[in-house]
């Protein structure tokens, strides 16, 4: 592992479209406006020293080695002094063409100091791995003392006794927090694998995450006290806190991912990993700050141009000098000569940042048109759902009508009993449920859903897989009550009483590309006493969602007249020729 680099992350499918692949704004109110720029001069001089042994960073472009280059540019403000400073380190490799971007901004009245690192990755080649963090990061972290709101940011995670635990709520539930907040809980047995998983999560996390574990199981105590059951943080746990935290409304809850503590402590779970994605994952899908994206730096060509007009007065200098000895004129043909290269190479660079640019937004592009066609789905999704409520409301009132009209008001009026089932908020508490299936084999192998718990919808997703699964479990009934018809007909026209899937979420086959070249993804563990071989191809499948990974929930449909169902795969989409 390069030294000069963090840990890498595990990739985010739904990101591997888009070049930005780790973003950190730091937000530094303590830090002096006069500090934070030669702070961060310094901070990054040292690390390119460490990686290239060389560290150039007056105003201009500067060749570090062969495809190494970094280009410095500095503006002020109306007092005179420097304002804001952006290095662009590009570093062109056979697999790809690297981009580390630099900013930050001297703090000014209300507004704090910032510094922003981005890291961009333009592949030369197809199936690169995950990209690992530069250490910069952690450096910036440690010097610039950043807040996110009032909430520290640091480098390590912050112990947090019982008597501080009212002062992490209130930064908890600080409207003014943007990051996410890691909190851990230390297990009621000490583990030494659970320590070492958690310093990992929260060294991975540094920059984009406010990091705190609770010291011990009397601050554990003291936490659920305050945020109640919902909220809580049971002992072993480590819980993904996004902005906007509201302990008093148990469904918010539902939004702040759990990793439990026995899956912590399992050393063969690799959930785990799935934390810092996640955090920079957020990370990456928010912009820059206004006072960032408004600073106008002098851009290249206006330094080539610069060049250029200096290299025509100097060619206008030596025609003029008719006397000039030989040895003189040579001596300046020769600076006219470096002049044009220069000049060469700054438009060189000119066209390489023009491609880069292309490239990125060209990936934009391609993220908010997935993005949009997600949120027409969703918004089809949810005009459904409104829908059949609707329609349920409609027939209560039919109901209550007729129970009144019979004289039978106090059951018609009466509120009955909240015996709701809830669903599930991750696929973690979906499979501890498999009891409530009785004639549904879940997949034998549940990494591929819990890999889902690593995602911000990951509720939604649960939500939705474990109403697939009820009615595929309704639908076992049927067919055991003489319903004929495959799960489809059974979504079309639902005997009374039982529970259809949406009709437009149901597919019951690939498409014939999808089958020749990657039919072997879709075959499935299936028991023998229903498949002689002991698998099966499920080509029919439930759609959780359409944007991003698009996870999907593949079953055996025959498998149903054996009075068992079997489900093969709950995760993310398999490869077919749109993926």
């Amino acid at each position: 592992m390069d030294p000069h680099t963090d840990p890498v992350l595990p990739a985010q499918r739904e990101r591997a479209h888009s070049p930005l692949v780790h973003r950190v704004v730091l937000r530094s109110p303590s830090q002096s406006a006069e500090r934070v720029l030669p702070d961060t001069r310094r901070l990054v001089a040292g690390w390119l020293e460490d990686k290239y042994q060389c560290a150039p960073l007056v105003s201009g472009l500067h060749v570090l080695r062969d495809g190494v280059r970094i280009a410095v540019a500095t503006t002020f403000g109306r007092d005179g002094e420097e304002d804001a400073l952006r290095l662009q380190l590009r570093e062109d490799t056979p697999d790809a063409l690297w981009r580390t971007t630099v900013v930050a901004r001297r703090g000014q009245g209300r507004r704090p100091a910032l510094v922003a690192v981005d890291l961009e990755r333009f592949p030369q080649r197809p199936g690169l791995g995950p990209a690992a963090r530069p250490r910069l990061i952690r450096q910036l972290v440690e010097e610039l003392d950043p807040r996110d709101g009032p909430c520290p940011v640091t480098s390590n995670a912050w112990s947090i006794a019982a008597h501080q635990v009212d002062e992490l709520v209130g930064w908890l539930t600080d409207p003014a927090r943007t990051l996410p907040l890691l909190l851990a809980a230390p297990p009621l047995d000490a583990d030494p694998l659970w320590q070492s998983r958690v310093e990992e999560v929260f060294a991975a996390s540094c920059g984009a995450a406010s990091m705190f574990q609770l010291a011990d199981t009397e601050a554990v105590d003291a936490f659920r006290r305050v945020v109640f059951a919902a909220h809580r943080v049971a002992p072993g746990a480590l819980r993904t806190f996004l902005p906007v935290v509201d302990p008093a409304w148990p469904p918010d809850a539902s939004r702040h991912r759990v990793l439990s503590g026995a899956r912590l402590c399992d050393p063969q779970d690799r959930a785990y990993k799935a934390v810092p994605a996640q955090v920079h994952e957020l990370a990456c899908a928010v912009p820059w700050p206004a006072a960032l994206r408004e600073v106008a730096f002098p851009t290249e060509d206006a330094q080539a141009s610069a060049d250029m007009r200096e290299v025509r007065n100097l060619a206008a200098q030596i025609a003029r000098r008719e006397d000039t000895e030989v040895s003189q004129l040579r001596e300046e043909v020769a600076t006219l000569s470096e002049l044009l290269e220069l000049a060469d190479a700054g438009f060189a660079e000119l066209r390489g940042e023009l491609d880069l640019s292309r490239r990125r937004i060209a990936a934009q592009g391609e993220a908010t048109a997935t993005a949009q066609s997600g949120w027409e789905a969703e918004l089809e999704d949810h005009l459904g759902t409104l829908d059949r409520a609707e329609r349920l409301q409609e027939q209560v009132v039919t109901l209550q009508r007729a129970l009144a009209a019979q004289g039978r008001l106090s059951e018609a009026y009466t509120l009955a009993p909240d015996t709701a089932v809830q669903a599930p908020q991750s696929f973690e508490e979906l499979f501890e449920r498999a009891a409530d299936f009785p004639h549904l084999v879940l997949p034998l192998d549940p990494d591929p859903a819990l890999r889902l718990d690593g995602h911000a919808k990951r509720g939604v997703w649960a939500a939705k897989a474990w109403q697939a699964l009820r009615s595929l479990e309704d639908y076992v009934v049927a067919s055991g009550q003489g319903f004929r018809g495959g799960f489809y007909e059974f979504c079309c026209n639902p005997p009374a009483g039982l529970r259809p899937y949406p009709v437009k979420q149901v597919a019951m086959a690939e498409s014939d590309q999808s089958m020749e070249r990657w039919s072997r993804e879709r075959r499935f563990a299936v028991p023998e006493r229903i498949e002689a071989q002991g698998c099966a191809e499920m080509v029919a499948h439930l759609k959780l969602d359409t944007g991003g990974i698009a996870p999907r929930v593949h079953f055996l449909d025959r498998s149903a007249s054996h009075g068992l169902l079997v489900v093969g795969y709950i995760g993310q989409h398999l490869t077919n020729t749109r993926t």
